[in-house]
């Protein structure tokens, strides 16, 4: 069995305390997820949580399906670290 990449992007408001994880993949190849993470995962994020200022970071997972229908995390290949997103 073939392993693939899931994007998991994290969005908060600025004055939220819990962050709301998003899971976008699977994908066949790390320039997929990379493309998906840079290019597109902004303004999903944006359409989802509105207007305002708010708090972003992704990572893309090398996963591989168990037994169980699953996605199990072989290593985290790419992580962008928090930042904050200005959508006014």
């Amino acid at each position: 069995m073939g392993t693939y990449f899931i994007v998991r992007c994290f969005v908060k408001n600025m004055n939220a305390k819990k962050w709301t994880e998003y899971e976008y993949g699977p994908y066949m190849t790390l320039p997929q997820a990379i493309e998906i993470m840079i290019d597109h995962l902004k303004p999903i994020s944006i359409l989802k949580h509105g207007k305002g200022r708010l708090m972003f970071k992704a990572t893309i997972h090398e996963v591989v399906m168990t037994e169980m229908g699953q996605w199990d995390t072989l290593q985290i290949r790419i992580e962008e670290t928090e930042r904050i997103t200005h959508n006014d």
